[in-house]
């Protein structure tokens, strides 16, 4: 089998042609419509393989950091998995994730997502985490207010990137953009950004009658301000729009003058590479959840083939995790891990935990649609 190894810059033309034939992307290509994930200044972040003399398959990823309220969630996102037909069923695509999960662990990244199939990535330990609820708008069901007399169109700008960034950065769920992530990730060709400044903002990307909200923030009565304008200006009969729980724009969206329907779903696919870095990343946020129930507890966790466990204690709301290599109370696999602390304790079989902790969980996380790879 070949051997995998990074992208350099001469190889980028020849990346971006099999990922283009394997996606079949138009318009610019896969690099104009996710030039998050293809940035030509990092060829380092895809990994490929060669045959005769020729690239055949690919995967990259998108290192970014999630954001827990105040704290830090170093993730990788997989992007980009493709391997020319004429060389499926080598092996390939199993090798450039092995390379990717190893170079997670020599660089110490908690956390990776990816949006694939549930048993196509199952096997390395990807397993579907999180819960959002989705609203979808149609023009039957919003009752459109007037738009905000003050509202510009993004153009791109390091000014603009500014006067939006206080706005996402006030959310307690979220993925943390240095300029050139923003740069990227608001310059996406289908992607149309209106905000008010110091006031809300709202991202979308069309389809002909449609569209998806890739980001939102900022005042309830803005935002839908900037909804119905869109709707009206883009000829748009239906939006989608997906919230973390805990999102003060739920309320709004929620309204029978607003949305037609909704429904909570499951989230991201993500593999737990580090168990006590990910836990102590949500130790505030368990702190809220436990500190009304006045309980203490202490509970070692484990997953199945990994060194290190974590201990996680409670006292009310103060929560602590430290890193251990205590014999675990309960050891699971990395998928069922994954389906206790961000599902629902209750589909992981022959489990039993502290009734605090059960109300406690699943954890919330999220990956604004803008983010996604």
């Amino acid at each position: 089998m070949a051997t995998p190894r990074r992208a350099t810059d001469a190889d980028w033309d020849d990346v971006m042609d099999l990922v283009d034939r394997c996606f079949r992307y138009a318009s610019g290509g896969m690099a104009a419509q996710w030039g998050h994930c293809y940035d030509r200044d990092r060829p380092e972040d895809h990994a490929v393989i060669d045959a005769d003399g020729e690239i055949v398959s690919h995967i990259g990823v998108v290192p970014d950091v999630l954001l827990v309220g105040d704290h830090e969630l170093p993730r990788w996102g997989i992007s980009g998995v493709c391997t020319d037909p004429r060389y499926r069923g080598e092996g390939h695509m199993q090798a450039l994730l092995d390379f990717w999960l190893a170079e997670m662990d020599t660089a110490d990244v908690p956390i990776s997502t990816l949006g694939g199939d549930r048993q196509r990535y199952g096997h390395v330990g990807f397993e579907t985490g999180g819960i959002v609820r989705t609203y979808t708008i149609t023009n039957r069901s919003f009752d459109r207010p007037e738009p905000p007399a003050s509202f510009v169109r993004f153009d791109g700008s390091a000014d603009h990137r500014e006067e939006i960034r206080p706005l996402q950065d006030a959310r307690q769920l979220r993925v943390h953009r240095d300029p050139r992530a923003m740069a990227l990730r608001f310059g996406r060709s289908h992607m149309e950004t209106l905000f008010v400044p110091d006031r809300a903002y709202l991202t979308f990307s069309r389809g002909d009658s449609s569209a998806t909200v890739g980001d939102v923030a900022g005042e309830p009565a803005t935002v839908l301000g900037l909804l119905g304008y869109a709707m009206e200006a883009y000829s748009l009969s239906r939006v989608r729009v997906t919230l973390p729980p805990g999102d003060s724009l739920h309320a709004i969206f929620a309204r029978p003058d607003v949305s037609s329907g909704w429904g909570s779903r499951p989230h991201r696919k993500m593999r737990i590479n580090d168990l006590p870095a990910v836990l102590a990343a949500f130790v505030d946020q368990l702190g809220e959840r436990l500190g009304p129930t006045a309980t203490r507890g202490e509970l070692v966790l484990g997953i199945e083939d990994d060194d290190d466990a974590a201990c996680l204690v409670w006292d009310g709301p103060d929560v602590s995790v430290d890193r251990t290599d205590a014999v675990p109370d309960l050891t699971l696999d990395r998928m069922a891990m994954t389906r206790l602390l961000f599902v629902d304790p209750d589909i992981v079989p022959d489990v039993t935990l502290d009734p605090a902790l059960v109300a406690a969980l699943p954890l919330s996380y999220f990956v604004p649609r803008l983010d996604q790879v």
